[in-house]
């Protein structure tokens, strides 16, 4: 994800800084300035206008000084205003006394005026000087997001684990490297396609089933098996966290997906390995069997050596202890404990 860069206001860090004496001194001389320089037009003008409007060119001083300098800039301009006007263009010329209530009502007039300006301009400097600590603000959260956002990127892309983000109509919407090498897709080939489209046919339904559950909330761990590009299958184990927003409604969800397909196989063939055993003891219980029954008797003649009646009850005895032995193997076969096989008593 990435952001246009945040400038609301053509000024830079420094401007953003707050302001020192020698910017308040400079505001207050431009309040100066623009009074002296109205002073002047109105000076220029006293042939044409004569005793008219003595206050009327100091006005857009003021509105100068107090939308650069707010209020206290605002208010000197409005107050020098006042006074040149009356000095110069007011009779009795050179004085500042009023001549009549006329006079009077006028300057009055001129300096409920200038107040409002000035008021309106301190709003003004006021609001923009909120504004540029707002754009601070926001550039410096914009910043952090972008450093947050980049590490979360660097943590999925370099996680072992595939990590595929689904949005509210289980379509994918993010997936990470491994994820694109685990199915052999590119991610152009899987942002934007339903989930249903990487599982077999005959897993959709448990998928339905489990893309239901995501939406009620909660954390699944689930083994799950998933359709390589090539056909192939992937099995994994997948852990899915459900995605709300503020109001509560379902935005997705976030999954983590281990490959154990290597393990899977390992298991198949272990079981193949299993079946073959269990047949082989099988064989080799019958055999035993077969040449215990196909001893002689011992039909208690008494004139039968005793060598050969011993040599018989030994034959007998191993044979039975080999069946017996067997019979373990064969029960740890059925269990899959191969490793608890123990070793038959007395050497058998």
């Amino acid at each position: 994800m990435t952001f246009p860069p945040f400038s609301p206001l053509p000024l830079d860090h420094e401007s953003y800084a707050p302001e020192g004496d020698r910017r308040i001194a400079i505001r207050y001389l431009v309040a100066v300035v623009a009074v002296a320089a109205a002073l002047a037009t109105r000076l220029a003008c006293q042939g044409i206008l004569g005793e008219s409007l003595p206050y009327t060119l100091f006005m857009p001083a003021v509105m100068i000084a107090a939308v650069y300098g707010g209020f206290g800039p605002g208010f000197v301009a409005l107050i020098l205003s006042s006074v040149l006007g009356n000095y110069f263009f007011q009779k009795p010329y050179g004085t500042l006394a009023v001549a009549d209530w006329a006079e009077g009502l006028r300057l009055a007039l001129s300096l409920l005026a200038g107040l409002l300006i000035c008021v309106l301009g301190g709003m003004l400097k006021a609001a923009r000087r909120r504004a540029i600590a707002d754009a601070i603000e926001v550039q410096r959260q914009s910043e952090r997001f972008r450093a947050s956002d980049e590490n979360y990127r660097r943590m999925f892309e370099t996680a072992y684990e595939g990590i595929c983000c689904l949005d509210d109509r289980d379509h994918v919407n993010y997936v990470n490297g491994r994820m694109v090498d685990m199915l052999g897709y590119s991610i152009i080939g899987m942002v934007g396609h339903p989930v249903s489209t990487f599982v077999f046919p005959e897993d959709r339904l448990r998928l339905t089933s489990m893309l239901e559950a995501r939406r009620k909330g909660g954390k699944e761990v689930s083994d799950f098996r998933l359709r390589r590009k090539d056909g192939q299958a992937i099995y994994c184990i997948v852990s899915t966290q459900s995605i709300f927003d503020r109001a509560g409604s379902f935005r997705g969800s976030l999954n983590m997906i281990t490959d154990i397909t290597a393990r899977h196989r390992s298991s198949e063939d272990l079981n193949q390995l299993l079946d073959h055993l269990k047949v082989q003891v099988q064989a080799l219980r019958g055999m035993q069997q077969s040449a215990l029954a196909g001893l002689p008797q011992s039909d208690g003649n008494p004139s039968a050596p005793a060598a050969e009646s011993c040599d018989l009850d030994d034959v007998r005895q191993t044979i039975a202890g080999s069946i017996e032995l067997t019979e373990q193997i064969s029960a740890l076969l059925r269990s899959g404990k191969i490793d608890e096989a123990e070793p038959a008593a007395n050497g058998r």
